[in-house]
């Protein structure tokens, strides 16, 4: 049974979120530090993701959640180099 006269009436629209990343990686000696940028919601868009579906609520359609605002976050990744380099292989004799 359905309770609106068409299929998907009450659809949220479209979700459209964009994400950058920027990666610097600098080589020190034998260590190698990578620099993360991570953008997330670049436009900040306040697109609804959960609403109270509960016909019953008065708060029924009342916005229950929307996309997280626009975030930064910096990282720095340490590694060393392999002792083996990876196109070493070794063959069974």
């Amino acid at each position: 049974m359905l309770v609106t006269p068409q299929i998907d009436s009450l659809r949220f629209p479209n979700l459209w979120d964009t994400d950058v990343r920027a990666a610097k990686t600098l080589k020190i000696n034998m260590v190698d530090l990578r620099l993360i940028l991570d953008i997330f919601n670049v436009f900040n868009a306040n697109t609804a993701l959960v609403r109270n579906d509960n016909i019953g609520s008065p708060t029924f359609d009342a916005l229950a959640r929307n996309l997280s605002p626009r975030i930064a976050r910096i990282g720095v990744t340490v590694g060393t180099e392999p002792l083996v380099h990876p196109q070493t292989s070794f063959a069974s004799r």
